[in-house]
């Protein structure tokens, strides 16, 4: 493979990276809007935001730190995407 085509494969990886995370937020942003975030729960519970499934699993919108002191913190969602992509490279 030619440096080129490594570099090629580099900008792509790296747009399909950004893109995850965008839509990672807006389902996020989605979830909160209607009043409930997924876990990691097996079964599948879906909880309130700040809610924890009757398994015991953070709801994903707590377990990420996206509440802070009983509200949701904007910031912290938007901040996620540029968090994401610097993990994942």
């Amino acid at each position: 493979m030619s440096g080129q085509q490594n570099f090629v494969k580099s900008e792509e990886t790296e747009e399909n990276e950004k893109k995850s995370a965008d839509e990672f937020i807006e389902f996020i942003e989605i979830c909160i809007n209607e009043g409930w975030s997924p876990t990691k729960c097996p079964e599948g519970c879906p909880v309130e935001p700040d809610g924890v499934c009757p398994h015991g699993f953070k709801s994903i919108v707590l377990e990420l730190g996206f509440i802070a002191d009983g509200r949701i913190n904007r910031e912290a969602i938007e901040n996620y995407g540029s968090y994401y992509s610097r993990q994942t490279t």
